[in-house]
């Protein structure tokens, strides 16, 4: 009889001095009702192809035992695995391996095809190997993928998988922003322009960046040598002149333990008023206004009384002297 036919299936019916026939022997795969031998369950033939029941006749010494041969048909994929791979690193290049691919139960002669159905804008099937399709990111795990699988006897199978123990990787810091980008005229070296700070995916590297004033791929860096920067503070090396030049590109470089980060800025300088007359002139304007007192240009373009300040301080300076 063929395989995977469900119990109550007829084997076959008993002719012989009786009317009436017990099962005396062999496995729980098969019962008698009457003079009718019936499967109990369903039968593999990857299990056991031959089975093997003894039979007797009611009220009688007949005694007969009998070979079942169960036959092999076509198995539908009962389940797709994934034998997964020790690692799954995060930023490698695609076609990385995460997994193989297999079906059980599976018929022994026949083979299997196996197509994403869904989710695979990361990861792609070749063969029987689950692979990455791009750069996978440990900070956006897991990755969904639904796989399918056929095989030669038009048996079909889908099932949901998930790759989440992608390890995590030193990532580069992604932007690199500075406070201010604007600094007055006339102020001495050492002024600070702004404070540089960085984002970063990776947590235990947030705050932890070095900078420096580095040479720009696009050649944006023509006027690193008029600043410094100390620790994370952008200062000014020398003393700057609006006349002179009203901006200045400068690139500077976030590095943690391991990777790094260039941006272009854009200092510009202020214009400052050249006499006392006109910084009378300047705190008048200033008056009732949020004045800052950090020494840089305030978002409205107006210079923060600090600023003003200071140069009051120069300006007598120099008169007295």
């Amino acid at each position: 009889m063929k395989e995977n036919w469900p119990g109550g299936t007829v084997v076959g019916t008993f002719s012989g001095p009786a009317r009436t026939y017990t099962l005396v022997s062999g496995d729980n795969a098969f019962r008698i009702d009457g003079d009718t031998l019936l499967t109990a369950t369903s039968l593999d033939n990857e299990i056991r192809d031959v089975h093997t029941v003894g039979v007797c006749a009611d009220g009688t010494d007949c005694c007969e035992i009998f070979g079942i041969t169960v036959l092999n048909t076509d198995d539908a994929p009962g389940g797709i695995q994934i034998s997964w791979s020790c690692w799954i690193y995060e930023n490698e290049p695609e076609g990385m391996l995460v997994g193989t691919l297999s079906v059980l139960p599976a018929d022994a002669d026949d083979s299997h095809t196996y197509t994403p159905a869904s989710g695979s804008d990361n990861l792609a099937v070749d063969g029987n190997l689950l692979v990455t399709r791009t750069e996978l990111d440990f900070e956006a795990a897991p990755y969904p993928i639904r796989v399918c699988a056929d095989d030669t006897g038009n048996g079909h199978i889908c099932q949901n998988f998930s790759v989440e123990d992608v390890i995590d990787m030193n990532d580069p810091p992604s932007d690199i922003i500075l406070s201010h980008a604007d600094v007055a005229e006339n102020m001495p070296p050492g002024t600070e322009v702004g404070t540089l700070t960085s984002e970063e995916q990776d947590y235990y590297d947030i705050g932890e960046h070095e900078y420096e004033l580095v040479s720009c791929a696009d050649g944006t860096d023509a006027d690193n040598p008029l600043f410094a920067i100390m620790d994370d503070r952008l200062v000014t090396r020398e003393v700057l002149d609006f006349e002179a030049g009203s901006a200045h590109d400068i690139c500077v470089c976030a590095a943690d333990w391991r990777e790094s980060f260039d941006k272009r800025f854009v200092i510009h300088v202020v214009n400052l008023p050249d006499s006392l007359a006109d910084v009378i002139r300047m705190l008048r304007t200033l008056s009732g206004t949020n004045a800052g007192v950090d020494g840089n240009v305030n978002g409205d373009g107006r210079i923060g009384l600090g600023e003003v300040i200071h140069i009051l301080r120069g300006i007598s300076a120099g008169e007295e002297g």
